[in-house]
């Protein structure tokens, strides 16, 4: 026998140790290349996103397969530094030290302090900043007290977890808060603390409650909700490419894939990719303690609503990284109305989804409740697709006639849509008119009416913004 390709490849090409590219940075006017980062970091990055790089700020206009486009940004704020590899993480009992540190602050004050190898400049650095903390009355987080800060949109969860059993929290609490309001906010997590950004202003004490539902829940229902986050991150993506690679099943040249990599997701590639995650990059363990001491009463969750962030906060940002994030720089009620006069504006074309009668209406003249103007009835569903086709559709599937697979699709999405309408009338209209909004995202994106139409149309853009980011993967 004579090996072919496969086999070659097998015994001379695979490797345990991932190829990591780097991935050159140009600057948009002058097409001039500043600089290189590591793959895995650019993989993370979306438009909007800030980082610096050669001693300079600068913003992410576009990820394209080859490179990342940025401009200079406007501030360093806020900004965290682009890195090669990983770092190393903290382990969860050192963060535990450090908690146990603030705790023992609040009573010996900066005595404790003298009891560790820091240096005068240091030892006062650290001082200043738990006193000014202190002082502007917001609780200082310990090891046994777990502080919720709101600054409206942006919520600070400090718990001293370190690097992998903050990231835990951060996709549990992802999870949570989907379950919650309909959305998955941003996320990022140091070692000490986990930031979440909505979509709209979140009071502490709704995420300190998520806190205390997660710590009733069972151990298993918590570990599925964190695995099944941790399947949806892009630092999932990432390692399952690499891990195909090595298995042979994805050629080592090739760009990541995502229609691919969701198929492999489900196999023995994923299961491996999950496993090097929970050893790399998660540990439950932290978790679970944290979660069984709120629950026997041993671990206090204090929750605390400001305008500004609080010294600690700002140390947070300084080392969080941000997650997915809309990149609009509107303050909420005017986006709401900017969102809500576009879509006014538009034209819709419409099927009963009941008699298969079409018709086109403006959006800024319907009727809180639409009806068929033909049979009037409110089962009803905007289209993009051709109306007629969709007539047809409608009226073969009521005379029971056979539906070929993708007149079945049709059908299906159409009476998905009509139930949307019938629940949360022209709003559902609106969402479903929106460039990449289907029914499935649609329904999570409505969800947020109960928090305000506010809310609703600041969950629509992020909706759009995410299909335009990621509609090359499906082209």
């Amino acid at each position: 026998l004579r090996p072919g390709r496969r086999a070659y490849r097998y015994y001379f090409e695979v490797t345990m140790i991932p190829e990591t590219r780097q991935v050159p940075v140009y600057e948009l006017a002058s097409r001039r290349r500043i600089g290189v980062l590591d793959e895995e970091f650019a993989a993370g990055l979306e438009a909007g996103d800030v980082f610096v790089l050669g001693g300079r700020t600068w913003e992410v206009v576009s990820v394209e397969r080859d490179r990342v486009v940025v401009r200079p940004a406007p501030s360093d704020a806020l900004a965290p530094p682009a890195w090669e590899g990983d770092l190393i993480p903290v382990d969860w009992r050192v963060a535990r030290e450090v908690g146990s540190i603030l705790r023992r602050f609040e009573s010996e004050g900066e005595a404790v302090l003298e009891r560790y190898p820091m240096t005068p400049d240091a030892r006062g650095l650290v001082a200043s900043v738990l006193r000014e903390h202190v002082a502007q009355g917001v609780p200082l987080p310990t090891d046994r007290r777990v502080v919720v800060e709101s600054l409206g949109e942006t919520v600070v969860v400090y718990a001293f977890l370190g690097s992998r059993g903050a990231k835990a929290l951060e996709l549990a609490l992802a999870s949570a808060s989907k379950q919650l309001k309909g959305y998955t906010p941003r996320t990022a997590s140091t070692p000490y603390a986990v930031v979440l950004g909505f979509a709209s202003p979140t009071p502490a004490a709704q995420v300190a409650e998520m806190l205390r539902v997660l710590a009733e829940l069972p151990e298993r229902e918590v570990e599925e909700m964190v695995l099944s986050a941790a399947r949806r991150t892009r630092l999932f993506e990432w390692k399952l490419h690499h891990v195909a690679q090595r298995m042979g099943a994805v050629d080592p040249e090739a760009r990541p894939d995502r229609r691919l990599l969701q198929r492999l997701g489900d196999g023995l590639p994923g299961e491996e990719a999950l496993r090097e995650l929970l050893h790399d990059k998660i540990d439950l363990e932290p978790l679970r303690r944290l979660l069984e001491g709120i629950r026997r009463g041993r671990v206090e969750v204090a929750a605390v609503d400001r305008r500004e962030p609080s010294p600690l906060a700002r140390h947070v940002f300084s080392e969080a990284r941000a997650g997915d994030r809309v990149a609009d720089q509107l303050p909420s009620t005017v986006l709401a109305e900017v969102v809500r006069r576009r879509l006014a504006s538009r034209r819709v074309r419409m099927v009963c989804a009941r008699c298969g009668h079409t018709w086109e209406e403006q959006l800024s003249s319907m009727d809180e409740r639409p009806r068929c103007p033909r049979c009037g009835v409110g089962f009803v569903a905007p289209v993009k697709t051709d109306p007629r086709r969709a007539s047809e559709v409608v009226r073969k599937a009521w005379r029971r006639e056979r539906l070929s697979r993708e007149e079945r699709r049709l059908f299906d999405e159409i009476r998905e849509a009509a139930n949307l309408v019938l629940t949360y009338g022209r709003r559902a209209v609106e969402a479903l008119s929106a460039t990449g909004v289907g029914p499935a995202t649609a329904k999570r994106v409505l969800q947020a009416l109960v928090f305000g139409e506010e809310a609703f149309y600041r969950a629509l853009v992020e909706a759009e913004q995410r299909y335009l980011r990621t509609r090359r993967y499906w082209d």
